[in-house]
């Protein structure tokens, strides 16, 4: 691009003048004149034949002339031919460069100002030199540049420019050496001492490679006498090269001036890896004898260096024999090194025997006590290669010296549990390594892993020694010293749309509880996610629910979209006990008045929920409750402890009418579909004799509605037998006998199918093992097939048949083959509902691996996690296994520190169990999705 005047782009502006003064002339600012006029008496010598101040002003103004007018090559023949002819002034020969610079020719006026600083450095022009070197500079940042600038600066001696000039120049050639000593010279006597100091710890290398051992002296005596020990310390690490050199005498001169400095100033241990460098190069140069001179020198770095970490430094020294004169200096050196790699007083932790101490090493043998295992014997090879050191702090340590102190730890102080634990981790970790670490030591119970962590998270999150900026991703890291690390500071979490939405609001909701005031930099960032989660038709009802009331605090403005969207949900069947969260349940709560959001908050297990249900209850009018009183009965096992709670009400007072049968039927439906024990225990008191029904049903006909859906209750019975014969008694005490008899009969027959196939597989004996989450998930996969065999598919089938000719009607076909395949399907969904047997109902036994556990297993090289569960339950995660598959079969019956080997051929590993936690799905669980490697 030009200027509009036509001048190149990137022209410079006005030169600085800073030797010259400011008594020039502004030939920038006179009548413009025609370059034909201004260039011959340049040209001639008549003007700016010598360079002073004014001189360059009136060039300067000539080249930017030529510029403005397009007459920069005709201003650089001209020029280039007045020096072919000889005797050109030095005006001609600055015009020249600039009018090349100008042009672009960058290489060629370089040249031409180094050729005219040479001539003015010859004949002593240090002004003009000095302006022509920084024009030069500007140019190119050369070497030969720098140097006519230092040779221009030097001469005139003016500070601080001759400072300046020699920085810059040092900037360029940093491998010159004598500008480096002139630089060094100058600040010393300009009294700027500590970059004086700063300067010659920078040369003390080249020094040494240049053998100027002058210049080594006498930076030296400087740092000592201004107590400089970082430099001093550079200095001491130069001087194995004094070795390699053969300069024994300058060498023993340096650290005489250097060491005892160094030593007295206590950072003798700085400069321990120098003098072992010339130990070693020494005693293969010169041998034993000229080495011994070192010795002091060494054993003083020992001990103000690695002596300093070691519990008990003199037994060390004592056993090492590296201060004894009259041990060889090399192999006491070795001695010492394997000695102070597990002092004696270190704390150690082994893989297999746990946390000790060594007591004794004599660098061949060493001793520790484990708490297993006292003064155990190992070979300082083995040992070295096995035994980790740890710090006195350790929790490992803790509980084999103090397992009451430990204990009382975790009661009292959890987050230090949790900060040490970070410390052993290498600073940072997450939830499950934190665990594995904590249990899998022995520091924490299993069994007692759970509360542990609620407490020790709570703490961690207040502990300004813990960084759980992140706590929302269950990661935590030990906070840096000296920074406070603020509550509401940390990152937005990153939301993954591959991931299920439950897991992503999850993530939400973990992090506002952290950081409250992070809301509205949430909605910025995520709310045209959370819009489409609330939007999408073909989205689950609980993820669409929990991510509306993002969606009703974020957008107010859309609370028609909402309101929409939630009465499509509760006709769809959510229930307020699908959200985890007592603060989700209050919010749908209140942003809905559904009859099903009433009845469901009645059913939460948070009492706060159940309070605000009761208040908008008794807003109702009388016929309202009496509509919600009966949708509750007739749906009792979807909110059981509503329904519990209504039938111990009513039950309580002399119900009239048929409400008894109604409550009769709905207790029993709460028993008939694997109840929760408490459940059953209250129905079954009350189905007792002499129990509450007896009192309400004894000689009450029973409605002939009433009478079927008890028949059909008994007949599908779904739960154990424990509640089934009680229910079966008080239906024949309540004249139901016809009932109970035909389920007595219909089982009868069942049993005798079930013995005719001894020693044969039987379809019939086949029961499948399944978590409640599964039989749910099953169950409601029935309902809707049941549902599609209702609705869907005669609807398609009618639709199809209205086309006429069935016989060449493809639709009606395949509407028809729909049907048919649906209807197995559910006969198959329903064989194996009834006969399911349940995870959840198998005892569980501390520490012993079984059904319905998570187990940890550590191996040499990673570890693993197994969920044991039923057959086909892989859709709960990737690491679950059934327990009748080969894995499932190798863990089962294993207890922590049990040792298990898994896989086939090649792939066959041995790991140990470290952790064994009972684990259930809940009910609510989704799938999860399929992970790639």
């Amino acid at each position: 691009m030009s200027h509009p005047d036509g001048i190149p782009a990137g022209l410079p502006g006005e030169p600085r003048w800073a030797i010259m003064g400011d008594h020039f002339s502004d030939w920038t600012t006179s009548t413009r004149m025609a370059i034909r006029d201004t260039l011959p008496p340049i040209l001639r010598g008549d003007e700016a034949a010598q360079l002073s101040a004014d001189a360059f002003a009136r060039l300067d103004a000539v080249a930017q002339e030529a510029a403005r007018d397009r007459q920069l090559p005709q201003l650089r023949d001209e020029c280039a031919a007045r020096m072919r002819q000889g005797g050109a002034s030095h005006g001609v020969a600055y015009l020249l460069s600039q009018a090349c610079r100008l042009n672009g020719e960058m290489e060629r006026a370089h040249q031409t100002l180094l050729a005219l600083g040479d001539k003015l450095a010859s004949t002593g022009q240090w002004e003009a030199l000095a302006v022509v070197a920084e024009r030069a500079l500007e140019v190119e940042e050369s070497g030969a540049a720098a140097h006519l600038l230092v040779a221009a600066h030097e001469a005139l001696k003016l500070d601080p420019q001759r400072i300046e000039a020699l920085q810059r120049a040092w900037a360029i050639i940093p491998d010159d050496l004598d500008v480096g000593l002139t630089l060094a010279i100058r600040l010393g006597e300009a009294g700027r001492g500590s970059e004086r100091r700063a300067m010659l710890a920078e040369l003390l290398e080249r020094f040494a490679q240049e053998r100027r051992y002058a210049g080594l002296e006498e930076a030296a005596l400087e740092f000592v006498e201004h107590e400089e020990h970082d430099g001093l310390v550079r200095l001491v690490h130069t001087l194995p090269l004094l070795v390699e050199q053969g300069a024994g005498a300058d060498l023993s001169q340096l650290l005489g001036i250097a060491f005892p400095a160094l030593a007295q100033a206590g950072h003798a241990g700085d400069v321990l890896d120098a003098v072992r460098k010339m130990v070693t190069r020494t005693l293969e140069k010169l041998g034993p004898v000229a080495a011994e001179r070192f010795r002091p020198m060494l054993v003083e770095s020992l001990r103000q260096g690695p002596g300093r970490l070691l519990p008990e430094p003199t037994p060390v020294f004592e056993i090492s024999g590296v201060a004894d004169p009259a041990q060889p200096l090399l192999q006491a050196l070795e001695r010492f090194d394997a000695i102070a790699a597990l002092p004696p007083g270190r704390a150690v932790h082994h893989s297999s025997f746990g946390a000790g101490r060594v007591t004794a090493n004599d660098a061949e043998t060493v001793w520790i006590d484990f708490a297993r295992s006292k003064d155990h014997r190992m070979p300082i090879v083995a040992a070295r290669r096995s035994l980790t050191a740890l710090p006195d702090d350790d929790l490992r340590l803790l509980a084999a010296t103090d397992p009451e102190g430990l204990a009382r730890l975790r009661s009292q102080a959890p987050a230090d549990v949790v900060l040490r634990a970070l410390y052993a981790l290498g600073g940072a970790a997450d939830a499950t390594k934190l665990k594995v670490f904590l249990v899998g030591s022995q520091l924490v119970p299993a069994k007692d892993w759970n509360v542990f962590w609620r407490k020790a998270r709570a703490a961690a999150d207040k502990d300004p020694r813990i960084d759980s900026s992140r706590a929302f991703e269950q990661s935590y890291r030990v906070a840096p010293e000296g920074v406070a690390v603020q509550a509401d500071a940390g990152p937005l979490p990153a939301l993954e749309p591959r991931k299920p939405v439950k897991q992503n609001l999850g993530t939400l909701r973990k992090f506002l509880s952290q950081h409250p005031h992070a809301d509205s930099a949430l909605a910025r960032r995520f709310g045209k996610y959370i819009k489409r989660a609330v939007l999408d038709e073909d989205g689950d009802r609980v993820d669409r629910a929990r991510a509306g009331l993002f969606f009703a605090r974020w957008f107010p403005e859309r609370a028609a979209e909402w309101t929409a969207v939630l009465k499509t949900l509760w006709d769809q069947g959510l229930a307020l006990s699908d959200l985890p969260g007592e603060d989700e349940q209050l919010a749908l709560l209140r942003a809905s008045h559904d009859a099903d959001a009433i009845l469901s908050a009645l059913d939460s297990r948070f009492a706060a929920v159940r309070v605000e249900a009761e208040r908008m209850l008794e807003h109702q009018d009388a016929r309202g409750r009496a509509e919600l009183r009966r949708t509750l009965l007739a749906h009792a096992t979807r909110y059981p402890g509503a329904a519990l709670r209504l039938i111990d009400e009513e039950l309580a007072r002399p119900p009239e009418g048929p409400e008894p049968w109604r409550l009769f039927c709905a207790a029993l439906a709460l028993i008939e579909e694997r109840p929760k024990p408490s459940t059953a225990d209250k129905v079954l008191r009350w189905l007792e004799v002499g129990g509450a029904f007896d009192a309400v049903l004894r000689g009450r006909p029973c409605p002939e509605e009433i009478r079927l859906t008890v028949r059909i209750l008994l007949r599908q019975w779904r739960s154990s037998d424990r509640y089934m014969f009680p229910a079966l008694e008080a239906a024949e005490r309540f004249g139901l006998a016809e009932e109970a008899e035909l389920v007595r009969r219909v089982r009868a027959q069942r049993t005798e199918r079930m013995f005719d196939g001894v020693g044969q597989l039987s379809e019939d004996v086949d029961l499948p093992v399944m978590t409640r989450a599964t039989f749910e998930r099953l169950r409601k996969e029935l309902e809707r097939l049941e549902r599609e065999l209702r609705t869907t598919i005669p609807a398609a089938i009618q639709k199809a048949r209205e086309l006429g000719d069935l016989k060449e009607n493809a639709e009606y076909h395949s509407a028809k083959l729909k049907q048919a395949n649906v209807s197995k399907l559910v006969a198959s969904l329903q064989l194996r509902l009834a006969r399911a047997r349940f995870v959840d109902d198998i005892a569980f036994k501390d520490g012993i691996a079984g059904v319905g556990t998570e187990v940890v297993l550590e191996g040499d090289d990673e570890v693993v996690t197994y969920w044991i569960l039923g057959e086909e339950e892989h859709h709960h995660g990737a690491h679950v296994v059934s327990f009748q598959a080969p894995v499932g079969r190798a863990l089962v019956g294993r207890s922590i520190g049990d040792d298990v080997e898994i896989g086939e051929g090649a792939q066959r590993k041995r790991y140990r169990v470290v952790s064994v936690e009972r684990r259930l799905p809940p009910l609510d669980a989704e799938p999860e999705p399929a992970t790639g490697s």
